[in-house]
């Protein structure tokens, strides 16, 4: 009945060794799969960022250039003749003030 006994509580271990290592290379394995796709996901992100940076400057400078013409069209000032029009009239508003 010892023997029995021993016999049983052996393979009880054996089988709580078993598992613990069966669980330790699946814990393991999905830790490993978990580093490998946060480093994918990580590059996934970078590369959308990369991207994203990359079509808002061409696009900056489509709008821009789009922008340029039309303004062109309309023969907007630019903005030095609007400052050299605003030094202009401080000039003429100080000559109307000293005649006063």
């Amino acid at each position: 009945m010892e023997q029995i006994f021993k016999k049983f509580l052996h393979t009880g271990v054996g089988m709580m060794n078993t598992a613990a290592e069966e669980l330790q290379k699946a814990t393991d394995d999905l830790l490993e799969r978990n580093s490998k796709f946060a480093e994918e996901g990580k590059k996934v992100v970078d590369d959308l960022k990369k991207d994203f940076e990359t079509q808002t400057d061409t696009l900056s400078e489509k709008l821009n250039s789009i922008v340029d013409k039309v303004l062109a069209n309309f023969k907007m000032p630019t903005n030095e003749e609007v400052e050299n029009l605003k030094s202009r009239i401080e000039e003429l508003e100080k000559e109307i003030m000293n005649k006063k």
